[in-house]
This record gives structure tokens, sequence and C-alpha cells, in this order.
């Protein structure tokens, strides 16, 4: 059994090798940096992108470098802001990149805080649409998946709330 495992990952590899597209991808990656590939779900490559710079620009302010992060003006509501509106602006802003760093949490990787929960056996079939519709039409069935609409729901919202800090805040996130 291993050697027929082992002998398709090999055809599978080889096959892909030699996939035409390979090295027309390869060509784009020395040309612009980047190949088609990457277009295909940009939202994401995108979110990979900026999430770990976040989380990190997020842990810094917390940290020994915590001095030469300053608080956006747009938080204070004068210029010479006493101790306690200070805080409070340092910690809407901390919450602001909290906000952002959730949204794009859940745009990297969709299973995080998910609503959608599977069976152990779940899938889909394709069925006639039904009666007095029109005979080549299907409809997909899906079993052993379930959507709480609640948790989908709120999860969008601070998503699209997330994306709306990093778009408020976006020249505001430096030294």
């Amino acid at each position: 059994m291993k050697a027929a495992a082992l002998l398709w990952r090999l055809y599978y590899a080889a096959k892909n090798c030699l996939d035409w597209r390979w090295i027309v991808w390869g060509y784009q990656r020395l040309t612009r940096g980047f190949s088609d590939r990457q277009l295909w779900d940009l939202s994401t490559r995108m979110a990979l992108y900026i999430l770990p710079r976040l989380k990190e620009f997020r842990r810094q302010m917390d940290g020994p470098k915590g001095d030469f992060f300053g608080t956006p003006l747009k938080f204070f509501p004068n210029l010479e802001p006493t101790t306690e509106e200070s805080e409070r602006a340092a910690a809407e802003w901390r919450n602001a990149l909290d906000e952002m760093i959730y949204a794009f949490e859940c745009i990297a990787d969709e299973d995080f805080e998910s609503p959608v929960t599977m069976d152990d056996e779940w899938g889909w079939t394709v069925e006639p649409a039904g009666k007095g519709s029109d005979p080549t039409s299907r409809r997909l069935m899906t079993y052993g998946i379930h959507v709480d609409e609640e948790a989908a729901t709120e999860r969008n919202r601070r998503i699209r709330q997330g994306l709306g800090q990093f778009a408020n805040h976006f020249e505001s996130i430096w030294w």
C-alpha cells in the first residue's frame, strides 16, 4: 500500500512539473514578482500579508518599544489632552487595532470562529428542481452542514467594522 501511495505522489508531482502553466507562472514570478495564481483569491492573499504585520504592530505597542508607538491624533479631543484623555485615546486605538486584527483573521482563515458546523458525515447531492420547473434544472442539496445565522451575521458585522477601521486608520499604522 505504501508503494502505491508513493507512486501516486511521484506521478502527481511529475504531472504538475510538466504542466505548461508552471512555466508561465514561474516566468510571471520572475518578471513581476507574483503569478496569476495569487490573483485567484486576492482578498485572502492580502489578509495573509497584512495580518502578521498588524499583530506584530499591536504586540509591540504593549512592549518595550511602546513609547515609539503613538496614538493617532484623531483619537484625542484636543491637542493638549489630560492623562485620562490620553489613556482613553490609547485604549480606543488598541481596540481599533484589535477589531482590524479580528477582521483579517476571519478573512485569512475561513474556519476562524466559523458559524458553520459539519457532522461527521456531510456532503451534497444534486436533485431535480421540482414540479413545474425546467426539467433540465437541478438543485444542490446539502446535508450535515449547519449554519448559525445569528453568529454568521455578527461575524460579518465585525468583519465589516474591522475593515472600516482599517480604511479609516490606514495612514495611522506606523511608528
